[in-house]
């Protein structure tokens, strides 16, 4: 959609997409696709100029795509187990997969610094916990 809210142009027909992210170059977006035939979510790639889409990841639940400032990784949080971890994947969708961080809390991805240095993740508390800053 354009600023004034007008459609440009639709790059995915059905399903369910969350959490879409630019490729710095802006002609890919990647996204979480709910699996119709399952509970599951995956990291799709969508190339806007080509109209095409294909499935980056197909481990379970994976959610939270963040692109390196190359565009050419994708950061993204993975459930394989009983707690999201971070893996890193070749954005066009070659070779295997990386185990970034791996600890017994779940961690979800938010952001990675331009230099591919430090990564931004979220850490969720627990249902019965609650935080108080002051």
């Amino acid at each position: 959609m354009d600023r004034r809210g007008r459609e440009l142009q639709t790059v995915a027909d059905g399903g369910s997409f969350r959490q879409p992210r630019f490729a710095p170059d802006m002609t890919r977006v990647a996204a979480e696709r709910s699996e119709p035939e399952s509970a599951d979510s995956n990291i799709w790639i969508y190339d806007i100029n080509r109209r095409s889409a294909s499935r980056l990841t197909n481990n379970g639940t994976d959610i939270r795509a963040v692109w390196s400032a190359d565009g050419s990784r994708i950061l993204f949080s993975s459930k394989r187990g009983p707690y999201y971890n971070v893996y890193e994947k070749a954005a066009d969708g070659s070779g295997t997969e990386r185990l970034v961080l791996d600890s017994p809390e779940d961690k979800l991805v938010e952001d990675w610094s331009q230099d591919g240095r430090s990564v931004a993740v979220s850490v969720p508390l627990p249902a019965s916990s609650s935080a108080v800053g002051s």
